[in-house]
């Protein structure tokens, strides 16, 4: 019988042989980029594996039908070790391949002390956040999004020295790539410690400002911001400067304020020369002022014609100039102890000269340190919330403020103050204070007002301590600019005036002329126009506003009256050329100026070079233009050509004035014609149109005469009828009665026509329209035998009657009537006189049977 033997040593000697699975499909530490590969494999080999060889086989008392447990066959193990083989042939591959390829990695493993910090791109840049450095990557390599700021692009050879005093050499000479690329290695070399942080935010704002001077203006607003939240009140003081700068430049002009007097609140706090501290108020100063009225100009819609030399490009105030780096050590860490003085409450003091104040404030809340303040001056402090919710309020109040002034003026305190927090201060006579929030409003006229004086004042302010400052011109000119949004005409026209003529040689003296000659034409001082006007053609005729000076000249020579020296400017600007805008507005004006002095010709060749010259054929002038031209063809007797320039104007968008009068010269074009059904229709469809009793009233005499004219009195004299009971107006009535009495004679009812004229004349006031109503009823009255009535008549219209050519048509009305009853010698008498009046004016004797 065989005998079964036991093999323990063999079952050690295999399991001492044989590695764990655990062990076979590990990935090791320092290798995790295979571990993915064979993730599943480890899972599938981790699993208890068969019965070690040389175990006694029992067998089972379980049904055959139960799945054996998992093992690997001798192929299946042939198989895993080739697909080990391969993947260390490709990990082999791998590691010979990609060092040699460039990474961005390399100049940061040569350098070790860069290894210790991370790069500062990720913490100020808004692009996805990468790994740290000191991560190991020995994934493969996959293309990372490019960051903001690609400082392979523009670093320096790694044979060049580097050193602050280079960094700086660059950035003054304006090398502002090679610059950043500079700053940017020292900024990485410097350890994030206590002691080099304020180097490092230092060269964080150096590297701000030159990723803006070369376009990286996302990377800069975010280096900008951080640098403003420093701990050291210099370098905030200089970054919240440079953001006012940058958002003056994007239209944000109360925030752009702010800024500026957060900078005027802070700068004060380090010891530097006092010139320097002075320009930086100054400078600080007019942004403030610039960005209250640039917001109030955008509000009011009168910034479209502005000058582009009135806001002068803001300068770079660099303290650090020719400063090593021990003494930009100590200039940097200076000022911090003297906000310590206010850590707990704000300090305020009076000042060594009188009416000033030192006031130091280290984040206290707004509220706190303006009523400190008001209760150590004496004033009354207001705060308007316009409405405001309680929570915003509240939150409006706590505002930190920051300031160090070391000796200030009550109003300036509170100016900047309130105004570092983007609020305003407004001081009155009665030593009250009122802080007001200019981001919101409910009345645009008050908030408008508030604004102007608000800038009127800011800018005087500037005045009184910019005597030799190059932007006084354009100081006044501002202040120019708000009194014409006031309607403060005359005060805008002397600011005017005088940048014309105590700055002539600055850009800004052309503008001044030019606006000035403007305002003078719009409150009609058309001599005041003309001579500013003048002064600029003849002072500065090389300017690019020569052409429209020359325009305005004209307009306002022409508005003048002086038509012929208005013309002669119009065909000089005309025949200049300087473009195609001058010279169709020239053409428009000489059209006029031809038009009011009868020459009706050149009239119409001047109005059709406009309308063949205008662009834009929806502007309301083009279509008043075309209706010039239209009466013109009418008065040269061209009422086909008149009739296709005035339905041309009909298209347009014109005043209801202009309207009533094209279709009143239109009628007159179709009559001319003997086109009388087309002239009806016109009138007919004027009705649609929301006239003015007046001009309805016109339109229907028109109307009238045109059924007169063709036979149709009666229907005229119902149309008349009917209007003139709802006529509450005597004039109008007037009117009515006149071409009602007319209908009446010419349908040959005399005796309705004296009753008309009758009744009107009772209820008519003095005037022209009685006088001629009076002399149609002394004609009537003639013809119908009532010479009585005509000689009472024309004897009253003789009292009230100074016109020469008029009494003289009454005198001969008289005369007939006295003839008509057979009173000879008084018919004589009163013609005599007439005859003499007539010699004595140079006249001759009218038609006695028509007063004519």
């Amino acid at each position: 019988m065989a005998i079964k033997r036991p093999q323990p040593n063999r079952k050690k000697k295999i399991e001492a042989q044989t590695p764990l699975d655990e062990e076979l499909f590990a990935t090791p530490i320092d290798r995790p980029e295979y571990g993915d590969i064979f993730a599943s494999l480890l899972d599938f080999a981790s699993e208890a594996g068969p019965p070690a060889f040389g175990d006694p086989i029992e067998r089972p008392r379980q049904t055959p039908l139960r799945l054996p447990r998992p093992r690997l066959s001798n192929v299946q193990k042939g198989l895993l070790a080739g697909i080990v083989f391969i993947a260390a042939l490709v990990a082999y591959t791998l590691l010979k391949v990609v060092p040699s390829q460039p990474r961005p990695e390399a100049r940061s493993q040569q350098d070790p002390m860069q290894n210790q910090q991370t790069s500062f791109q990720p913490s100020y840049t808004d692009s996805p956040a990468q790994p740290s450095l000191q991560s190991p990557q020995p994934s493969l390599p996959v293309a990372e999004p490019a960051p903001a700021y690609q400082s392979a692009a523009i670093s320096l050879p790694g044979v060049e020295p580097l050193s602050l005093q280079i960094a700086e050499k660059l950035y003054l000479s304006a090398d502002y790539e090679s610059a950043l690329a500079t700053y940017d290695k020292l900024y990485r070399r410097l350890p994030s410690t206590e002691a080099q942080q304020p180097l490092r935010d230092f060269l964080l704002l150096r590297m701000a400002l030159c990723s803006r001077n070369t376009g990286r203006t996302q990377q800069a607003d975010n280096m900008l911001r951080t640098v403003s939240l420093s701990r050291l009140p210099m370098l905030r003081a200089l970054a919240r400067y440079h953001q006012s700068i940058t958002l003056m430049q994007r239209e944000r002009y109360l925030e752009a304020a702010t800024r500026a007097y957060q900078t005027l609140a802070l700068v004060e706090v380090v010891d530097y020369d006092e010139t320097w501290l002075s320009a930086v108020r100054r400078q600080c100063s007019f942004l403030a002022a610039e960005a209250l009225t640039r917001s109030l100009l955008s509000l009011r819609d009168a910034d479209g014609d502005l000058p582009a030399e009135l806001w002068t490009r803001h300068p770079d105030i660099d303290p650090f100039v020719n400063l090593d780096e021990a003494q930009l050590r100590v200039f940097l860490a200076s000022g911090s102890e003297k906000l310590d003085e206010a850590l707990l409450a704000p300090q305020i003091r009076p000042a060594r000269e009188e009416g000033h104040w030192t006031v130091v404030c280290n984040g206290a809340p707004i509220e706190e340190l303006l009523s400190r303040f008001a209760t150590n001056t004496g004033y009354d402090l207001q705060w308007l919330d316009d409405g405001k919710a309680a929570l915003e309020e509240e939150t409006l109040r706590r505002r930190p403020a920051y300031i160090y002034l070391r000796s200030a003026t009550t109003q300036q305190v509170m100016t900047i103050a309130s105004g570092s927090v983007g609020l305003l201060a407004r001081m009155d006579a009665s030593r009250s204070i009122r802080i007001v929030d200019p981001s919101t409003y409910f009345s645009l006229a008050d908030h408008t007002e508030l604004l102007a004086e608000e800038s009127v004042s800011l800018w005087q302010r500037f005045l009184l301590t910019a005597e030799d400052d190059k932007r006084v011109p354009s100081a006044h000119f501002a202040l120019g600019l708000l009194h014409t949004v006031r309607e403060q005409t005359d005060e805008a026209i002397a600011e005017y005036k005088l940048v014309a003529n105590r700055f002539t040689r600055d850009e800004l003296a052309s503008h001044a002329l030019l606006h000035s000659g403007r305002l003078k034409v719009a409150l009609r001082d058309y001599v005041g126009a003309q001579a500013d006007l003048q002064q600029l053609v003849n002072l500065y005729p090389e300017t690019d506003l020569a052409d429209r000076a020359c325009l305005y000249l004209a307009d306002a020579t022409m508005n003048a009256g002086l038509y012929e020296k208005a013309t002669e400017l119009y065909r000089k600007v005309y025949n200049l050329g300087l473009s195609r805008d001058s010279q169709t507005e020239s053409s428009l004006g000489a059209g006029r100026c031809f038009y009011e002095t009868g020459h009706f010709e050149e009239a119409a060749q001047w109005l059709s070079r406009y309308v063949a010259l205008a662009q834009d054929q929806n502007r309301r002038e083009f279509h008043a233009a075309c209706l010039l031209l239209g009466k013109t063809y009418l008065a040269l007797d061209r009422p086909q050509q008149a009739h296709a320039a005035l339905n041309l104007a009909l298209r347009g968008d014109l005043s209801r004035q202009q309207h009533v009068e094209t279709i009143t010269t239109l009628v007159r074009t179709y009559v001319q014609q003997g086109l009388y059904v087309e002239a009806l229709n016109i009138l007919e469809g004027a009705n649609a149109w929301q006239l003015s009793q007046q001009e309805s009233v016109e339109l229907l005499l028109i109307r009238a005469k045109i059924l007169r004219s063709i036979g149709l009195q009666k229907k005229a004299v119902a149309i008349l009828a009917e209007k003139s009971q709802f006529l509450p107006n005597s004039a109008l009535k007037g009117k009515v009665a006149l071409e009602l009495a007319t209908c009446h004679v010419e349908s040959g009812d005399l005796e309705q026509a004296r009753k008309t004229l009758s009744e009107m004349l009772t209820v008519v006031e003095p005037g022209v329209l009685a006088h001629e109503i009076g002399c149609e009823l002394a004609k009537i009255c003639l013809r119908v035998g009532q010479p009585d009535q005509a000689i009472s008549i024309c004897s009253q219209l003789l009292e009230h009657t100074e016109d020469p050519g008029e009494k003289r048509r009454i005198q001969t009305l008289l005369a007939a009537a006295h003839r008509e009853k057979g009173q000879y010698e008084q018919a004589v008498s009163v013609l005599l006189e007439n005859r003499a009046a007539s010699a004595r004016s140079g006249g001759g004797l009218p038609d006695q049977t028509t007063g004519r």
